[in-house]
């Protein structure tokens, strides 16, 4: 079974790397990823969505283009969380 919470905080770790100190994310919260009060820019977002993408094919989960997914949610939605965006892995995985 995946534990895709150890691959989203794996992400996040990797993408606090990027980010300037006042804009670090709390792999305990619920952030928006996208939307009014995210914390990540355009790269960050991206090297976000790789990073799990990676961790995906680690665990023999291959071809998920989860940014493509991403990029959908955009246009449709004005806020998308990481709950969120957990859940959608999830019914891509399963």
């Amino acid at each position: 079974m995946i534990d895709l919470d150890k691959i989203i905080n794996t992400a996040i770790v990797e993408i606090n790397k990027q980010l300037p100190s006042d804009l670090k994310v709390d792999k305990n919260a619920d952030i928006e990823i996208f939307g009014p009060k995210s914390k990540f820019d355009s790269m960050a977002l991206i090297n976000f969505v790789l990073i799990i993408e990676e961790q995906l094919k680690k665990e023999k989960i291959d071809n998920k283009n989860l940014l493509s997914l991403l990029m959908d949610k955009t246009s449709s939605i004005n806020s998308y969380l990481i709950s969120d965006f957990k859940a959608d892995i999830k019914k891509i995985i399963n």
